[in-house]
């Protein structure tokens, strides 16, 4: 993947459950790493992603299906009964 100030990038796509996909291009990896397992947004209610240019991404918790990253699912939102 590209690089940018010394980061490994990538591009992700969040997908709700309605079936939108959201396609967010230049994000590091440690970014990645540090939202989805350290900033408890699911608790808090929205997951907000910020890449190397600035552009923000804002999505309510309760609409992400699943993020994927590097052609992979990294997460799945939790069965709605």
């Amino acid at each position: 993947m590209p690089t940018a100030m010394g980061q490994d990038l990538t591009n992700v796509e969040v997908t709700t459950r309605e079936g939108a996909v959201y396609a967010f291009p230049d994000m590091p990896h440690s970014t990645l790493e540090t939202v989805l397992q350290h900033s408890n947004w699911v608790a808090n209610g929205v997951l907000i992603l910020v890449n190397v240019s600035g552009a923000l991404l804002s999505l309510p918790a309760r609409v992400v299906d699943t993020i994927s990253w590097d052609g992979k699912v990294q997460y799945h939102g939790p069965a709605l009964y």
